[in-house]
């Protein structure tokens, strides 16, 4: 057989050469690792936006409601874009509006701006009026190696930098403030879902849930910089931890993910964070040392009813143990819930937690759960940030639920080999340049790296991903005499100046 040079040349293989040593320095999401079972997706980054459709209203005075801030407290937040006609006129008041009852998730806080992680600051808001845009942090969706996700970002304390409470006026008759980006969290009510059975106690019944989330870094994306409390200039900020800046199960059961009921025990709830490195660093009230998906604790007899994390011990702590430098990657969870027959030990409730394609063995954990449910009677899922003055910040790919016990199937492994001859290179991209645009296919022909039927950009980020085994090696051995290996290193460099990296794109208006 011919070498791939001389059926097609040098330049080919050298712009696939630049993809590669590309490829190591980004962070991209691996296919989802378990089938569907036929999952509610009450998220997915693909499809959920911000309704607040004209941003931050810099002419909201004196409490006048014909041009609210974004962010309101119980107000439809993230919703499917069906709900909102695309002819709407943002400036004509209430006509953009979602009826909360059809909103998928509604704002629980209220200092959301509006505002995305990354946004120019301007610099602190001081002056009347205040400058906008106002605070660090915020909301937004992004699109990265085929996958779309919902980023979350609390920067910390920025309050304290001059980015007041929502509402606050710097003086009378001047600009109220939009807020401080602090405390963001959604509620989703479960009760509006077509697929929900109306029965409240979705812990004790038995719950399954499912999600794919990772600590955000600016390496994945934009990230403002850290506002440790206490700080009053910009001086005072830090740059956002390598690693990213995950949470606890903190004030009573709440985290990054969580669940809330009306049960035998009335109003309760339990969480999920990832809780990296940086966190524990950071809080003194840690005496864990362990990083990785946190939930609710073991009962504690010194504190039978206590479920934070700061509040555990090595023997009380739950945890799925995940090296910090991992969390920044995806990690995709399956979690199943339900009540013990009768306590353990004080325990009530256990949670069995399958992750990242590990389908036989999940590990299981005893939890109490917290006397208390954040959102309101009923049955809600949680998801964001709610801690007052502590940071975090992460990525949502999808956020699901089936009621009931289900058990994991592994879904088909993502393969962009595909002229079988067991490694992903050259050839195989030309295959799929091929194929490419071609629908309704059978799953994994030709150029169908994920088996969806589809030949597309999604295919082209699996191989991406995959592509590199011994690719330099393979380079250098073809590469025609009198060219050298330094001169094979230059035309690298010139392609690598031209050649551009996809950004991530905004997704809400």
């Amino acid at each position: 057989m011919k070498s791939f040079f001389a059926q097609f040349g040098l330049i080919p293989v050298l712009v696939i050469a630049v993809f590669a040593l590309q490829t190591r320095n980004e962070v991209k999401a691996v296919g989802v690792l378990y089938n569907d079972p036929g999952w509610f997706y009450a998220y997915d980054g693909n499809e959920a936006f911000y309704n607040d459709r004209d941003g931050p209203n810099p002419d909201y005075i004196n409490g006048d409601e014909e041009n609210r801030p974004g962010g309101q407290s119980g107000e439809a937040a993230l919703v499917f874009p069906g709900f909102i006609d695309p002819s709407c006129d943002p400036e004509v008041p209430g006509e953009c509006n979602v009826d909360n009852e059809k909103g998928e998730w509604s704002f629980k806080s209220s200092q959301w701006d509006g505002s995305a992680p990354g946004d120019p600051l301007g610099s602190i808001p001081t002056g009347t009026p205040p400058l906008l845009p106002a605070a660090p942090g915020g909301v937004q969706t992004y699109t990265d190696g085929g996958t779309s996700y919902l980023r979350i970002q609390d920067s910390g304390q920025p309050a304290s930098y001059g980015w007041t409470d929502k509402n606050a006026q710097a003086a009378p008759n001047t600009p109220r403030q939009e807020g401080n980006n602090r405390k963001i969290q959604f509620s989703h009510n479960m009760t509006r879902d077509s697929a929900f059975s109306d029965d409240p106690a979705i812990l004790d019944n038995g719950i399954t849930i499912s999600f794919r989330a990772r600590l955000a870094t600016t390496a994945t994306g934009p990230l403002d910089d850290l506002f440790p409390e206490g700080g009053t200039t910009l001086a005072s900020t830090l740059p956002w931890p390598t690693d990213g800046f995950g949470s606890r199960v903190y004030n009573d059961g709440r985290g990054m993910f969580h669940l809330t009921q009306t049960g035998a025990g009335g109003e309760q709830q339990m969480a999920f964070s990832l809780m990296g490195q940086a966190t524990i660093d950071s809080d003194v009230g840690i005496i864990v040392t362990k990083t990785g998906l946190v939930m609710n604790n073991k009962a504690n007899s010194a504190a039978a009813d206590d479920v934070d994390t700061n509040h555990a011990n090595d023997a009380t702590l739950n945890i799925v143990e995940i090296p910090s430098e991992d969390l920044s990657d995806w990690q995709e969870f399956w979690i199943t819930i339900e009540a013990l027959a009768a306590p353990v030990d004080n325990n009530t409730h256990e949670v069995n937690v399958y992750y990242n394609g590990e389908v036989t063995t999940p590990e299981t954990f005893e939890i109490i759960l917290a006397d208390e449910n954040e959102f309101n009677t009923g049955a809600f899922l949680g998801m964001g940030t709610s801690s007052g003055s502590a940071p975090g910040a992460f990525d949502v790919d999808f956020y699901a639920y089936s009621e009931g016990i289900l058990i994991p199937t592994s879904a088909a492994v993502d393969d962009a080999d595909f002229d079988g001859d067991g490694d992903v290179d050259g050839f195989d991209f030309l295959i799929w340049q091929r194929e490419s645009g071609a629908s309704g296919q059978s799953p994994f022909s030709p150029g169908d790296a994920n088996g969806d039927g589809n030949i597309n950009d999604v295919d082209l980020a699996i191989w991406h991903g995959q592509f590199g085994v011994a690719p330099l090696s393979a380079i250098t051995s073809a590469v025609p005499e009198p060219m050298g290996l330094a001169t094979m290193v230059l035309g690298l460099l010139s392609l690598a100046v031209y050649s551009t990296r996809r950004r991530p794109t905004k997704l809400f208006p």
